[in-house]
């Protein structure tokens, strides 16, 4: 008999709390002026940027007035309609910020589920838009085009006319081209277009170098055409970009807050109340906490700072990895809570052990952390009227919330025989599933029990302190 007993101690009503994800996923989002921070900031940051495509489209505007009467038509419908689509944008998102600038503290209970809704909703509803407004833009250039491909027909005899049609045209395709290969980021957005188009425009030059006013008319026409369509479909994808960029901002600087705000937060009690003290959430997880915030620091720079992101990126950040990140920083919170539950099981198991051996005689000396630090082993000592000492560890087991081990060290074990001691163990296993435990047979262990577990005072030293204790004269000597 070696005086040394382990057995495992698998806790149901721990799994069952963990079961209760309302009570331990729980999320302090009492942040109002946080959120309005953070929606004003988004709104600031995007106006921002949409500035430039602003300004770029008055400076086309510009441009197109030295056209031909048909392009300046048409360029100017299509002008005004994208001028409507940014206002609309703008509007949108003065009336959610707006909205959350009115908003209670319960209003804005799920801050980042809200804000990503929103986001997601506006996106959808302008990406719909531009939609309708290509398709549009298309069909009305092309009418215009049958309309005047009839009228050039009826200019049989006057060649002269059709050539000045031709060049006008080519003279529109070329501004176009100009004005797209200066001001957008074309092979960002639409790899090998306006390369492909560029080709279209220089068999309409052939052709009217060649003295084919027809062929060169048709052709010059066919590539204004795809150019112009380019140019809204770079305007829709830009935008878009910006878009998707602002609520994958927004979605990761909104968790990042909600992490950094839930740094404290409210204990829960074996009965699923809440209790009048907080935990540091950092502390009780080994620091997951930090390395989440450091995650999500290094996401929003990389988003903020990476211009070469492309859509589909941070379509995924948005859709995909922030509802993941969000999951994650809820199962942090979950699992401190449950570690300040599981430290206090293990007082409570300790409390019934020793119990359970006060009916064999012997009387609580001491008891401690290891390293008084709340997160680790829970450590008794206990004595005997004879003199013999039993020290009971109430460790956590690694990896595994709500399963413990217990070691029972008995220091009378040359004192008293096997059928002692294992009736001491089956008093102590009967005890422990009174408190609803399962419990496993005692399992005993080779060697001795180690001495240094009988100094309390010692156990309870953290390491650092424990090691200076240990140190000698700055000489090196060492204590006994």
């Amino acid at each position: 008999m070696s005086g040394i007993k382990h057995v495992t101690i698998s806790d149901a009503e721990y799994y069952r709390l963990t079961q209760n994800d309302q009570q331990l996923r729980a999320i302090r989002h009492d942040m109002p002026d946080l959120i309005r921070q953070l929606r004003q900031r988004t709104s600031e940051d995007l106006q921002r940027r949409l500035g430039p495509i602003e300004q770029r489209q008055q400076a086309f505007q510009g441009t197109v007035e030295k056209l031909n009467t048909h392009v300046r038509e048409l360029e100017r419908d299509t002008s005004k309609r994208l001028e409507q689509q940014r206002r609309q944008l703008h509007q949108e998102l003065q009336r959610t910020a707006g909205q959350l600038r009115g908003e209670t503290r319960e209003q804005v209970a799920r801050m980042a589920t809200q804000l990503r809704q929103e986001t997601r909703s506006m996106l959808e509803a302008q990406e719909q838009r531009m939609t309708r407004l290509i398709d549009q833009e298309r069909q009305e250039r092309q009418a215009a085009f049958d309309a005047l491909h009839d009228q050039v027909g009826a200019l049989q005899a006057e060649q002269q006319r059709k050539l000045e049609l031709a060049r006008s045209w080519i003279e529109a395709a070329e501004t176009i081209q100009g004005f797209i290969g200066e001001q957008y980021q074309h092979e960002r957005f639409a790899p090998s277009q306006l390369s492909k188009l560029a080709r279209d425009l220089r068999r309409a030059q052939e052709n009217l170098a060649s003295n084919a006013p027809e062929a060169a008319l048709s052709t010059a026409q066919q590539a204004y055409q795809g150019l112009s369509d380019l140019r809204v479909e770079l305007e829709q994808k830009e935008q878009e970009w910006q878009l998707w960029r602002t609520a994958a901002l927004e979605d990761t600087r909104a968790l990042l807050a909600t992490a950094q705000h839930n740094r404290m937060c409210q204990a829960h009690g074996a009965d699923d109340q809440p209790l009048d003290i907080e935990i540091e959430v950092d502390h009780w997880t080994d620091g997951r906490l930090s390395a989440h915030e450091a995650r999500l620091q290094k996401m929003i720079d990389a988003i903020d700072h990476g211009e070469t992101l492309s859509t589909d990126e941070l379509r995924t950040i948005v859709e995909q990895q922030v509802p993941a990140l969000e999951y994650e920083q809820t199962g942090i919170l979950r699992d401190a809570r449950l570690a300040v539950l599981s430290s206090q099981r293990r007082v409570n198991i300790a409390d019934q052990i020793v119990q359970s051996l006060e009916q064999e005689g012997f009387v609580l000396d001491s008891g401690t952390y290891e390293e008084s630090d709340m997160r680790s082993s829970y450590v008794v000592k206990t004595q005997h009227l004879d003199g013999g000492e039993v020290v009971v560890r109430v460790m956590p087991e690694p990896g595994r919330p709500g399963q413990n081990t217990l070691e029972v060290l008995s220091y009378d074990y040359e004192q008293v025989g096997q059928h002692e001691a294992e009736r001491r163990m089956e008093g102590i296993n009967s005890g422990l599933r009174a408190m609803n435990l399962e419990v496993t047979p005692p399992l005993e262990a080779a060697g001795r029990p180690d001495r240094r577990w009988l100094d309390i005072a010692q156990i309870a030293q953290p390491a650092t302190e424990r090691q200076v204790l240990q140190q000698g004269p700055t000489t090196g000597e060492q204590r006994p």
